[in-house]
């Protein structure tokens, strides 16, 4: 679904989060840059690969990652809501 979505509007850059598996985002056509933490969930940019790219960075969390393509940063960053971090606080607190 992802390939034909990406096709049919011909897209350059895709950014993709709560990423589990690198394999998952190989789309013909398209070079995947990933980063998955250590808890399994991370962030990918799929661009064209046309598309010059430098090195990507990445933040160890999996939270983050940028690509630079040119004098152009793209950054897809995964910032949890809220509620969520909420959640996880109050959770951890009642392992203590």
């Amino acid at each position: 679904m992802l390939a034909e979505l990406l096709h049919r509007h011909n897209v350059d850059f895709a950014f993709l989060q709560e990423v589990t598996d690198g394999d998952c985002v190989a789309v013909k056509g398209y070079h995947s840059v990933v980063n998955v933490c250590t808890l399994g969930r991370g962030t990918a940019i799929l661009h064209k690969p046309s598309l010059l790219q430098h090195t990507p960075k990445r933040l160890s969390s999996g939270m983050g990652i940028a690509v630079y393509m040119g004098s152009l940063c793209l950054v897809n960053i995964y910032a949890q809501s809220r509620s969520a971090n909420r959640a996880e606080r109050e959770f951890s607190l009642t392992l203590k």
